[in-house]
């Protein structure tokens, strides 16, 4: 009874894969009919980002597919985004070096086109990336470059992620009174914003 419940379960998940992964060729073949190049770009490095966590060679097929694409249309934007997407692959992968490389790629496009969410992106990134590698200062660093663009140009709303960033590196470090005041200052922009989930974070 017991190997038939398991035979059953393996029968489910991997149906329940067919399934989502013939629905994500549906939503690209959907995407490309458009010929926007915003949407088809969104399309992929969204797809492209969510199975990284589920299918990782689907993933990085749908990341190269969709660069190249960014690439023949001359969607600057698209194509650093995926790049940006690519790092977070490897990151995910444990490939320290490659993802080093893509996150840099596209942190330095970004200011080459003056992309600034991208930047605050990729300097995000760069700084998940240094904290993984249990190195502090230079994850701050980051996080704090990326909390002073966000400020620089106003979006206060976007604050929020690298305040609660740095809160988290101070936790790391044992330094908990700034913790607290970092943690404080993300959750208070997140209520005033009203965003559920993130002020759950803070919470937490």
């Amino acid at each position: 009874m017991k190997s038939l419940k398991i035979k059953f379960s393996f029968i489910l998940c991997f149906l329940t894969c067919i399934i989502l992964s013939q629905e994500q060729d549906s939503i690209i073949f959907n995407a490309l009919k458009t010929n926007n190049d915003s949407i088809i770009s969104a399309t992929y490095n969204s797809i492209g980002f969510n199975s990284i966590f589920s299918n990782k060679n689907k993933a990085l097929k749908i990341i190269l597919e969709g660069k190249e694409i960014a690439k023949k249309a001359n969607y600057d934007y698209g194509f650093i985004r995926l790049t940006n997407t690519h790092g977070i692959y490897f990151d995910v992968l444990g490939n320290k070096d490659s993802a080093n490389y893509y996150f840099n790629e596209s942190l330095n496009l970004a200011r080459t086109h003056n992309f600034k969410d991208l930047e605050s992106k990729g300097l995000n990134n760069l700084g998940m990336f240094y904290w993984n590698q249990v190195d502090f200062n230079k994850a701050l660093s980051f996080f704090f470059n990326s909390l002073k663009l966000e400020e620089e140009f106003g979006n206060i709303k976007n604050t929020a992620n690298p305040l609660s960033n740095i809160g988290l590196i101070y936790q790391e470090m044992k330094l908990f009174d700034n913790a607290l005041q970092y943690h404080f200052k993300a959750l208070e922009i997140r209520k005033k914003h009203s965003e559920k989930r993130e002020i759950g974070l803070s919470l937490n």
